[in-house]
């Protein structure tokens, strides 16, 4: 991790590296705010799909699949989603049974599939 000073110091020297990194708080900004403003619509599998998408667009691999450790527990997600923990494990578990996700150890979620996901989601890919 890069100490925040540092990043300042950088922006402030290269305004090159200043407009990236302002364009990319902004574009974090308004995922951020597109996904709280649709939260309420959304059903319990459409949260947990989104959730799963939105952690897997972020993974380093390529399109169409996404390999990642998932950062928080059931309890965790289900708080953020506002749903309850047994919730949580039924629309994974029903994601898992509809061949978009397969999950190792509890924690280790593959999505086989990142356009149908998405499409459970309801969001565009």
């Amino acid at each position: 991790k890069v100490p925040r000073a540092a990043l300042d110091a950088l922006a402030d020297t290269n305004t090159h590296v200043g407009h990236l990194m302002h364009r990319q708080v902004v574009a974090e900004l308004e995922e951020t705010r597109e996904w709280v403003l649709s939260i309420a619509q959304r059903d319990a599998r459409q949260r947990v799909a989104g959730l799963l998408h939105r952690i897997g667009r972020r993974q380093p691999s390529d399109k169409a699949r996404a390999r990642f450790a998932l950062p928080l527990s059931r309890a965790e997600i289900g708080n953020y989603l506002g749903l309850t923990v047994e919730t949580i494990s039924r629309q994974l578990t029903a994601l898992r049974r509809d061949g978009l996700i397969a999950i190792e150890r509890k924690t280790d979620v593959t999505v086989t599939n990142m356009v149908r996901l998405a499409t459970a989601a309801g969001i565009s890919a």
